[in-house]
């Protein structure tokens, strides 16, 4: 299992982070590697991601899973690559530092299964962190900056 975390400070109040964090249609987009993705329900959806490491490359199809949201700190989701040996989880918090700061963060956890795993841990276990980095500071330019013609779907999801 290779386990990461990592977080950002964004001059932004914790209503406007969670605003956007809340809806991951803000920022599925910017998942490294995304191609697309398709809405199953309010929980769930499935996206097609696309992987390069030196001369291998890949696409793979991840189920995401809401799994809870507590409004307005953290989402705690799973997914599961499909026909991969590949299963995680993760979460998203969202702290108020002060009245005009946030801290966000963001932990993985991902397992791959078989001897895929063994061959891979090493690479995701290296290239993980760095994701999960770009990832975030993506997230944060976008806070910082939106995109106005965002789309919103926010949704309340029973818990």
């Amino acid at each position: 299992m290779v386990k990461c975390y990592h977080e950002v400070k964004l001059n932004s109040n914790s209503i406007q982070v969670w605003e956007f964090i809340e809806d991951w249609s803000n920022w599925v987009e910017i998942v490294p590697g995304y191609q697309s993705h398709q809405i199953v329900s309010n929980e769930e959806s499935i996206w097609k991601i696309h992987g390069e490491f030196g001369s291998l490359k890949k696409d793979t199809h991840i189920h995401v899973r809401i799994l809870e949201i507590e409004a307005p700190s953290s989402i705690l989701f799973k997914v599961d690559a499909l026909k991969e040996q590949c299963i995680g989880e993760g979460s998203f918090h969202v702290k108020s530092f002060n009245q005009n700061d946030t801290i966000v963060s963001v932990n993985m956890k991902l397992t791959i299964k078989g001897w895929k795993g063994t061959m891979l841990y090493p690479v995701v276990k290296q290239l993980l962190p760095k994701i999960l980095e770009d990832f975030m500071e993506k997230i944060s330019t976008k806070i910082k900056t939106p995109n106005k013609q965002q789309r919103s779907m926010r949704v309340n999801i029973p818990i």
